[in-house]
């Protein structure tokens, strides 16, 4: 199988809590296919290894001061194999500066070699491994994140993740929570056309009363496993208080695709049907951009969100991207419209760190 090789990572935890001059040393192997990469000169057809190596030192930076490099080691390969394009990886992590103060000079590492299909679904790789410092919070890091590459501002500026899914992805993760390996196939939908015009989309995701933050990974796992697109923002996750006075999970994410609203609305529907039978699960499209700044038509965006859009989009949303403005709210910024939403007095933060629980 054809390969990646990721070496001499080198990482000192953040913690504080090892002698001067202890660090890690991260290699890995990354077993895909990329025949296609090859033949079409197409980024989108392997791995962002570069955010790999991040989502590794963001990891590895935030260890806590008691883990072994046995569970260190797992943690990597876990985080890795959140590409789904990568099959199976190779990981090797040597704790440099582990014979300090012994009187005897060696190094010490442990290699795991672990497979897509090996990863059960107690622990879905979690959805995300790296932690992550942002400003003024050195010490525990918002994994909710905003991946654009871009020197964004407000909370999530800090984040570096991409887990990129393409058309030529064979494997999703299993929506089937009675089965032991994540081996299942993604929603298919006719007309994804990975390399034609690429749309940003926003999407609310709310759990119905009762249901888990392990459904709503598998959302987002689902999600990220639709042909040709991967998921670029994951918002905190919330409780809202409806009508009815019953707690309601919510997140919000951003998704880019190929897909068209109608086609992306088919592929929700697919996504939320299997879940629907575990707690049940609403996402709706709440708004649709097209990357290269073309108009779009009214048949391929939603409605306009108003100024009184309620508060479990606007919050999630506005965490996100604090200064996008609303044209269906005169131009006002997420930050402010979630300030002043009516509502907000019914919901909650939950988590911050909410898509870290499968590896903590």
């Amino acid at each position: 199988m054809d390969s990646i090789r990721l070496s001499s990572i080198k990482v000192a935890p953040l913690h504080g809590q090892q002698k001067p001059g202890f660090s890690y040393q991260v290699d890995a192997v990354l077993y895909l296919d990329l025949s296609e990469a090859g033949r079409l000169n197409d980024g989108t057809q392997t791995v962002d290894y570069v955010q790999i190596v991040r989502r590794i030192v963001n990891l590895v930076q935030n260890e806590p001061a008691d883990e072994i490099l046995e569970s260190l080691t797992a943690k990597v390969a876990d985080a890795i194999l959140l590409s789904h394009q990568i099959r199976r990886t190779r990981v090797t992590v040597t704790r440099l500066g582990a014979d300090q103060g012994t009187g005897v000079g060696f190094q010490v590492g442990v290699t795991l070699e672990r497979a897509a299909d090996d990863q059960v679904e107690g622990n879905p790789a979690s959805m995300e491994s790296g932690r992550v410092s942002g400003s003024g919070n050195t010490a525990l890091g918002h994994p909710s994140f905003l991946l654009s590459g871009q020197a964004d501002s407000g909370h999530a500026a800090q984040a570096r993740l991409r887990h990129p899914v393409t058309s030529s992805t064979q494997n999703g993760l299993s929506s089937d929570l009675e089965n032991d390996n994540e081996a299942s196939s993604q929603p298919t939908v006719e007309g994804a056309k990975p390399k034609g015009l690429l749309m940003r989309d926003v999407i609310a995701l709310e759990g119905a009363s009762g249901t888990d933050r392990l459904t709503m990974l598998r959302a987002l796992a689902a999600l990220d496993g639709i042909p040709g697109s991967q998921l670029v923002g994951i918002s905190p996750l919330y409780a809202y208080r409806d009508d009815q006075g019953d707690q309601r999970l919510s997140a919000v994410v951003i998704l880019q695709t190929p897909l068209n609203l109608e086609e992306l609305r088919s592929a929700l529907d697919m996504v939320a049907a299997p879940i629907r039978q575990m707690g049940g699960l609403d996402a709706d499209v709440v708004e649709v951009e097209s990357l290269d700044g073309s108009a779009l038509s009214s048949q391929d965006r939603p409605p306009l969100l108003a100024a009184h859009a309620p508060s479990r989009i606007l919050i999630p949303w506005a965490y996100l991207e604090p200064e996008h403005s609303l044209p269906g709210a005169d131009g006002s910024c997420l930050a402010s419209l979630a300030n002043r939403a009516p509502d907000r007095d019914r919901i909650s933060l939950v988590s911050e760190d909410w898509i870290l629980d499968g590896l903590s």
